[in-house]
């Protein structure tokens, strides 16, 4: 696993998620695509979400870290791999 820009950059590889709790996959990044996108949940190493469940978030909020599930209530956001 690399540790430089190389992951956030997206070479690592991306998804873009619209809906819906995305277990199982590890994420080194993600960007809120839409204004309004909410999260249910965010959870991970070191990552204290609790301030950022069901707050609209406007569109380009990053959000780093190893970040290991979420759940969005609503909008859409970019998901860079781990």
């Amino acid at each position: 696993m690399r540790g430089d820009a190389f992951q956030v950059m997206g070479q690592g590889g991306w998804e873009i998620i619209d809906s819906g709790t995305v277990p199982g996959r590890q994420y080194r990044w993600l960007t809120v695509l839409m204004d309004g996108t909410e999260f249910e949940t965010l959870t991970g190493n070191n990552i204290n979400s609790t301030g950022l469940a069901n707050v609209p978030l406007p569109a380009g909020f990053p959000i780093g870290g190893q970040i290991n599930e979420f759940s969005l209530l609503a909008g859409k956001v970019i998901a860079y791999y781990l």
